[in-house]
């Protein structure tokens, strides 16, 4: 199969189709050529919470020039002999460090302040557990400690930041089943205040931007609206269907659904006020995760302001100029969660991470080596468990990855270089 032409001459060529057009088109090429195209590599071993999963993403880094390449063919499939070589480190990507702290909460990782902020179980030394919160500071790059910060709050579920702010939300379970949250002023590190909500108030993921500080998720069947002064109750609405994921673009949030819709919430008038077609999609499968973009305007397209992925692997670029999103590939699988990074899609779930671009579609899929510390290129496209990595936090082009259980997490910090994607396999 001939080589696509470059990006130039794609520019070109759809010049005058309608906005959003070329999206929709790659996606039908892609698809032809999908099974000699792809570029798939070999995936982690971690557990998923009990309790659910949400990806709350905080970017950092300015948006970059599109890049568009073209994977090499897929490597055959290795033999089930005993004795076969390990997979080569072709990943474009290294990991700095891999950390193992007792972290505390389902969302325990958050960007703020220009710092990493991990919720960490407090030891008073002898294995002896102190009540309250602990948060580390870390630098994005090295991952050093930097500083911790105690907050008095009985438990945590979910941490957020937004600027050099950082909230903290906990509670809800049979052993602290009040929801509280707490607000800090990170310029200063004190804790401005710690609110108790109404004892029936969900323990969900914190989300929060221009359109405010929400509780949304873990199959809530409403998103929960509360103040930035006081942290108190401000509204709660109402959702057709139970929420899955959650983030904020353009002063709206934007709540997935278990429905497969994806549910646009005014902030100022706490009411939901549409629904985002979700063009080329197929059947009525969950939205598994989302995340907000910053992807600049390439030929006849708009901005990309995020990015939605079914259970069923059907990725969307959403429009927010028009609240619209089109269809751009099938990842095969459907992601525990997705960022953006250097104007790529990064999905992960169980044994899979897989990159892929929106326009001239492309993708690469790797695996965590967990004894070498390293990604490996996988050589055939592998299943996925039920087990996966669960959150993912992009800041100052380093992506942190959290992978494993409650007892058992680690959080892998992987620097990706500029231009990562012209040294793809």
């Amino acid at each position: 199969m001939p080589d696509p032409p470059d990006l130039f001459e794609q520019l070109i060529e759809r010049a005058d189709r309608p906005r959003g057009a070329d999206v929709v088109l790659a996606a039908a090429r892609a698809q032809a050529r999908r099974s000699t195209r792809r570029v798939v590599a070999v995936g982690a071993t971690i557990a998923i919470f009990a309790l659910g999963t949400a990806a709350i993403v905080d970017r950092d880094a300015a948006p970059k020039p599109g890049t568009s390449v073209t994977p090499t063919s897929a490597s055959p499939t290795p033999s089930t002999s005993t004795t076969t070589t390990a997979p080569v480190n072709l990943a474009p990507f290294d990991v700095v460090k891999a950390l193992t702290p007792q972290l505390a909460g389902v969302d325990p990782i958050a960007s703020a302040a220009g710092s990493v902020w991990l919720s960490v179980v407090p030891h008073a030394g002898d294995g002896e557990v102190q009540a309250g919160v602990r948060l580390q500071r870390r630098d994005p790059l090295t991952a050093s400690l930097t500083g911790t910060l105690n907050v008095p709050q009985d438990a945590v579920y979910s941490i957020a930041g937004d600027g050099d702010t950082l909230w903290v939300g906990g509670g809800g379970d049979g052993g602290n089943p009040d929801t509280t949250v707490s607000k800090i002023d990170l310029s200063t590190n004190q804790v401005l205040f710690t609110t108790t909500l109404h004892p029936d108030s969900c323990a969900c993921a914190l989300v929060t931007g221009d359109a405010g500080v929400w509780l949304v998720g873990n199959n809530s069947r409403y998103a929960l609206h509360i103040s930035a002064s006081d942290g108190h109750e401000i509204a709660r609405v109402d959702l057709p269907s139970a929420a899955t994921t959650a983030f904020e673009t353009r002063s709206r949030l934007l709540v997935g659904l278990a429905n497969g819709s994806v549910e646009i919430v005014n902030p100022e008038r706490n009411q939901t006020e549409g629904v985002v077609p979700l063009e080329g999609a197929s059947g009525t499968s969950s939205v598994a995760a989302m995340t907000s973009a910053s992807i600049p305007r390439i030929g006849s397209d708009p901005p990309i302001d995020g990015l939605i992925v079914r259970a069923n692997g059907d990725a969307f670029a959403l429009f927010a100029t028009g609240w619209h999103a089109n269809r751009f590939i099938n990842l095969g699988f459907g992601p525990s969660v997705v960022t953006e990074l250097d104007n790529w899609l990064w999905a992960l779930s169980g044994d899979s991470l897989e990159i892929a671009s929106t326009h001239a579609v492309a993708s690469s899929e790797f695996v965590w080596n967990a004894d070498q510390r390293r990604f490996d290129q996988r050589p055939a496209k592998g299943g996925t468990s039920d087990e996966g990595f669960r959150l993912v936090i992009p800041i100052a082009n380093t992506l942190w990855l959290l992978n494993g259980g409650y007892s058992n997490a680690s959080v892998i910090v992987v620097r990706v270089p500029p231009n990562f994607a012209d040294h793809l396999p």
